[in-house]
This record gives C-alpha cells, sequence and structure tokens, in this order.
C-alpha cells in the first residue's frame, strides 16, 4: 500500500516539457499542486492494485504518426508516436517499479534495452570486444573469423499478444498479486490518431503492445526474454527489439570448400570461390530456432532487413555461405549500422565518420539561419552542442580510440566551420577562437 508522500514523489518525477492529450490536466500544474493531486491518486492506485482493475480513463492513447521516409508510400515507413494521459504515466511509473524489481533477476543479462545503467554504448563495446577477441586468435596461429547475424522484426511491437505476454510475466516471476491488475491493464485499450491537426474516432485494440508505455517497454522484454537462449550468453546481444548474434568459426577445422562453378554460375559468390555449407555453422541453427521462436510468439520476422556479415582477416581462407531464414537467403553486407554507428568488416570507422559528417553539416544548415537571424554566440555554441556535437559523439566511447588521423581531421573540420561562423572575422586563427 503507497502513502500519499510516495506517490508525491511519484508525480514530481514527471516531465513536463512532454505534449498533453486535449482535455487532460497539464503535467505542470500536476507538479505544482502535487501536494494536493497526491491525495485522490494515491487512493486511486491503491484502490486499482487491491481490486486489480485499471481506470479506463487510463488506457487511451493518442497517436501521432511520424513518416521515416520521405515522401511516404507504405505504413510501415510511419512511426506511431505515442501520448498518454499524465496520471496514467505516474500509475505506469509506480506499477513499472515493482514489475522491474520482480524480474530484475529473470532479465536475460544481455539485453540491454529498458534496463537501469545500461545503454547502447554498453551493447556496442561488449560486442565489439567479443569480434576483437575472436579475430585476434589468428594472430596467435589459428585461423579464425567472425560471422555476425543481425535479426530483425517486423513491426515487434504492433504483433504482441497479450496472452502470451501476461503468460512470460508469470514465467518471469512477476508477483502473483500484479498480474490480476495487468491483464485488466490490456484489456479495452483505446487509440485515436492525430493527423494534421484532426483526431479521429476512438478504436478498441484486440492486440498489439501499448506504445509509448513504460508497461508496453517492460512486457515485450518479458516476452522476447528468450527469443535468443539458443545462442551462447558469449554470443547474443540484445538491445529492445534489436538481436546480433556472433559466431566464432575455426577455418582449419571448419570444412571449407571450393564452388563448383561447374554446375552453375552464381552471383552471390567472390572471387575466391570458397564457400561454407550451412550444415557447418552455428548460425543457421540459431536462425532456424529464433524463426520458430517468432512463430509460437506470433510474431514475424522481417527477412529483408536481417543481415549476416563476415569479419575475416586471413588472407588464404577467405569464404562466404549460404544462410537462410524463412527459405530466404540472407544477403551478405560489408557494414551495418546498428544502434545509430555504422559497423563494417574491416573494423575501421571510415564510413562511420563520414555518415556522422555528413548529418553534422546537414544540421549546419540551421545554425547558419540562426545566426543570420542574429542569434548571440552564446546561444549558437548552445545549439552547436546539442545539435551537432551530440552527433559527433555519439558512441564515440566506442569508435574514438581507433580512428585514424584522416578520421580525426574530419570530425575537427565540422567544429572549425562553426567557430568561422560565429567568430566572423574576430580572429583568423582557429586554435586562438577555441580557446577562446
Amino acid at each position: 500500500r503507497y502513502t500519499a508522500e510516495e506517490i508525491k514523489g511519484f508525480i514530481n518525477k514527471i516531465k513536463t516539457n512532454k505534449s498533453t492529450i486535449p482535455g487532460d490536466i497539464p503535467a505542470k500544474i500536476l507538479k505544482k499542486f502535487s501536494d494536493i493531486f497526491c491525495i485522490p491518486l494515491t487512493d486511486i492506485i491503491n484502490t486499482s492494485i487491491k481490486t486489480g482493475f485499471w481506470p479506463s480513463r487510463y488506457k487511451q492513447e493518442l497517436i501521432t504518426p511520424v513518416a521515416k521516409v520521405t515522401p511516404t508510400e507504405k505504413m510501415d515507413q510511419l512511426r506511431p508516436t505515442s501520448n498518454l494521459p499524465v496520471c496514467d504515466k505516474i500509475f505506469e511509473s509506480v506499477i513499472s517499479e515493482l514489475v522491474v524489481k520482480d524480474m530484475k533477476k529473470s532479465v536475460d543479462p544481455k539485453q540491454f534495452g529498458n534496463q537501469k545503467n545500461m545503454s547502447i554504448q554498453h551493447y556496442l563495446v561488449q560486442m565489439m570486444h567479443r569480434i576483437l577477441s575472436c579475430v585476434d586468435s589468428s594472430s596467435q596461429g589459428e585461423a579464425t573469423a567472425v560471422l555476425c547475424s543481425f535479426v530483425d522484426w517486423k513491426s515487434a511491437y504492433s504483433y504482441q499478444c497479450h496472452k502470451l505476454g501476461i503468460e512470460s510475466f508469470i514465467r518471469n516471476k512477476v508477483r502473483p498479486s500484479l498480474i490480476p491488475l495487468l491483464v485488466n491493464y490490456f484489456q479495452g485499450r483505446e487509440m485515436r490518431v492525430k493527423f494534421h491537426g484532426q483526431v479521429s474516432e476512438s478504436k478498441t485494440q484486440p492486440g498489439s503492445g501499448a506504445q509509448g508505455a513504460s508497461l508496453g517497454n517492460h512486457e515485450f522484454t518479458s516476452q522476447t526474454n528468450n527469443n535468443a537462449d539458443c545462442v551462447p550468453e558469449a554470443d547474443r546481444y540484445k538491445f529492445v527489439d534489436d538481436l546480433s548474434c556472433l559466431e566464432k568459426i575455426n577455418l582449419l577445422s571448419i570444412g571449407l570448400a571450393s564452388y563448383n562453378y561447374k554446375l552453375q554460375v552464381p552471383s552471390d559468390i567472390p572471387s575466391h570461390g570458397q564457400i561454407i555449407s550451412n550444415e557447418h555453422l552455428k548460425t543457421q541453427g540459431y536462425l532456424d530456432k529464433i524463426s520458430q521462436w517468432t512463430t509460437n510468439q506470433k510474431m514475424f520476422l522481417n527477412e529483408k532487413k536481417t543481415k549476416a556479415m563476415i569479419i575475416n582477416f586471413t588472407k588464404k581462407y577467405q569464404f562466404t555461405a549460404r544462410l537462410k531464414l524463412n527459405d530466404t537467403h540472407l544477403e551478405i553486407v560489408d557494414s551495418m549500422k546498428i544502434l545509430g554507428t555504422i559497423l563494417n568488416n574491416k573494423l575501421d570507422w571510415n564510413q562511420n565518420c563520414k555518415n556522422l559528417v555528413s548529418k553534422v553539416n546537414k544540421r549546419m544548415l540551421l545554425l547558419r539561419k540562426m545566426h543570420s537571424f542574429g542569434a548571440s554566440q552564446s546561444d549558437m555554441v548552445h545549439l552547436w552542442v546539442v545539435y551537432c556535437r551530440s552527433v559527433l559523439e555519439q558512441s564515440a566511447v566506442l569508435w574514438q580510440g581507433g580512428l585514424t588521423e584522416e578520421n580525426k581531421e574530419s570530425l575537427e573540420r565540422t567544429q572549425k566551420s562553426f567557430v568561422k561562423l560565429i567568430m566572423k572575422g574576430k580572429v583568423t586563427n582557429y586554435e586562438e577562437s577555441f580557446s577562446q
């Protein structure tokens, strides 16, 4: 049972810079008068937990579609962004705290998403460390390579089944007293869509994850907790619905074979002409079991976005493979964008640096316009830090130690151009301006 003082603490944690559903109490007012609002809200929350009933008023979602690609031609090119009632956010934060506490010991240790004190940097650094540890074996007289597979689910949240989600909560040891409340939370949820200022009628959701909701995220984490149990813990890396699987390959014993060009002239076999049969690769078994898990969970894999990459620094033992996922051959790529960072099979950062510089140059257009409108120097520096430097330093803990001098100069050049913009003839020496 919660006290009014405890609920007041949850109210004071809500963010006031988020938009509010039309007709809802603004977060700023709730926070300002938290001493008053915490009393009835405490009674609502305690009664709901006791009776296992989630108020219908708090089951409404307002969805605003945001285009992933412009111009938008298909529904899957839209990303749903959700807005929830403020009191629902407070209620969810209370229950989520209990759910996370109960699931703590059961959650996959290689799940880095929706976990306290975990981020994409932990995911990327640990995965890169594992890859480097594997390929470094070649320097000790062995011949090793790493086969990386990047699995993608199609609209994973949208295809969630709440029955399976509740079963996963039970399996992951969420306290029994919360199960009736969670069941009621996922029942009778309603959604409205806001587009160009117009709001649609309310529609009941028979399934699908609760968009933008804390409990929706925890349901997905719980339901997908065992989706890669077939992969050894050291070789799997998960961030919510992103899954990367690694396989260390001993090229001296794996069964490397030459492709028979007399039978067929292939389009997917490189000039070295060497291939490893799927039967000899653990990765194919991983993909088959993940596909079966996906079917059991009533979800769908995105075969087109699921890719594989081979990291192999040997000269004599180059190879390729023909991996299959649901009767679809996976594309073997030279580079892959993982959580905003481009990783390639050479393990250099040239492509990633070019991508970051390109992003910053596009954002510099905004800064140039702001400068032309008369923005002060301090405002310009703030905009640079928020919109540009934050991009340049994205996951820098992963790649900064592997930059070449050319990479460093390329990244630094963007900052030089910014300083020249805001100083405009006041100084001619970059080092002098930067020190100021």
